[in-house]
């Protein structure tokens, strides 16, 4: 069983989830949903990206450590689409609930309708696009 009930099969649907992207994606989504309790700044990694507070700048007092891999998923999906983007926010880092939920979520967040088999077809390409995100940053790395 994938994420929030996400099935790892083709029945019709379903989203065919890549495993090891939806591991990477369920910590980052554990940790920018949780990072708040942890007294991390309610700022994206992103904006902590820009101020310097790791990756090689100084670390502010309060600012927190954040983990290399949440940092590279997080450049992934900063890579995304919007509309993307959207869809792995609002299903990796919201309260776990009903695809119908997250697909009524996701439509208010971008301002159109979005059915669960949208939901399903956009959860694939954000799937296979990290895929080749992370598979291209492993071959540049590697040389």
């Amino acid at each position: 069983m994938g994420i929030n009930g996400f099935t790892n099969n083709n029945n019709k649907g379903s989203v065919m989830t890549i495993k090891w992207i939806d591991s990477m994606l369920i910590e980052w989504g554990d940790y920018m949903h949780d990072s708040n309790n942890l007294g991390y700044p309610s700022s994206s990694i992103e904006h902590r990206m820009k101020q310097g507070c790791f990756g090689g700048g100084s670390a502010q007092v309060g600012d927190g450590y954040v983990p290399g891999d949440i940092e590279k998923t997080e450049a992934g999906v900063l890579a995304l689409p919007h509309e993307l983007q959207a869809t792995v926010n609002v299903v990796y880092t919201s309260s776990k609930t009903t695809r119908e939920q997250y697909a009524r979520r996701l439509g208010r967040r971008l301002g159109t309708r979005v059915s669960r088999d949208k939901l399903n077809k956009m959860l694939d390409q954000s799937h296979t696009r990290l895929a080749g995100f992370f598979d291209g940053v492993n071959l540049y790395q590697n040389r």
